[in-house]
């Protein structure tokens, strides 16, 4: 009976307490309600909210631009100099093309060849090859010296930005495509590095009549095509 009793009172005491402070436990209820919200609430921002995309910008690359080159034309008195005029653009088309690919793309003379004496050449390739430059010239004989002309034209809007003329001995007329091609380049706003300037000026023989006749050569195939 008397433990009973104790465990009555005790019973008693703790009710007692709990009428005395209700306002406690009231505050203990609230703080765990605000904490409970306030967890809610991160994990709702972490979680809950759709991310917004990343914008990637793509940087900007520069388009590689196009050159035509077409065959020199014969300004000698006898008219025999095409196949050096068609030889000479032939070798400034390869020597160009060993510069970077990334940064200007030479159209093949099989394409550029067919607008060979047309008066409206330029603007043709504009339309039909959508090119950005156009070189063209002259090639002419005087005793032992071969004078030729180049001029580099800009298609949009058909100007002449650089001419230069050339005398070479024939013994040294193989010279004359490296000079060229290399004047170009830096007309064009090319950056020449040392190994690509060595490759554009690449020599395959020293023998002009070897280089001469070589430039026959090219000019009789493309004849039969």
């Amino acid at each position: 009976m008397q433990s009973i009793r104790k465990k009555s009172f005790a019973a008693e005491q703790l009710r007692q307490r709990q009428k005395k402070n209700p306002v406690t436990i009231t505050v203990i209820v609230v703080a765990i309600v605000i904490a409970l919200g306030a967890v809610g609430y991160a994990l709702f921002v972490r979680f809950g909210q759709k991310e917004e995309p990343i914008e990637v910008v793509a940087p900007d690359v520069e388009e590689p631009k196009y050159i035509a080159v077409l065959p020199f034309r014969d300004l000698s008195p006898e008219k025999n100099l095409e196949y050096l005029g068609d030889g000479l653009a032939e070798m400034i088309i390869l020597s160009l093309s060993s510069y970077n690919y990334e940064k200007l793309r030479v159209i093949a003379s099989t394409s550029s060849s067919e607008y060979k004496g047309r008066e409206k050449a330029i603007s043709d390739l504009r339309k039909n090859l959508n090119v950005d430059w156009v070189l063209e010239g002259t090639v002419f004989k005087e005793a032992n010296w071969i004078r030729v002309t180049a001029q580099l034209i800009r298609v949009e809007d058909e100007t002449h930005i650089w001419q230069d003329m050339y005398e070479y001995n024939l013994n040294s007329v193989r010279a004359i495509q490296d000079t060229i091609s290399l004047d170009v380049l830096k007309e064009m706003k090319f950056t020449l590095m040392g190994d690509e300037e060595r490759a554009i000026a690449k020599k395959y023989t020293d023998d002009p009549d070897a280089y001469n006749l070589y430039l026959q050569g090219l000019y009789h195939i493309y004849q039969r095509k």
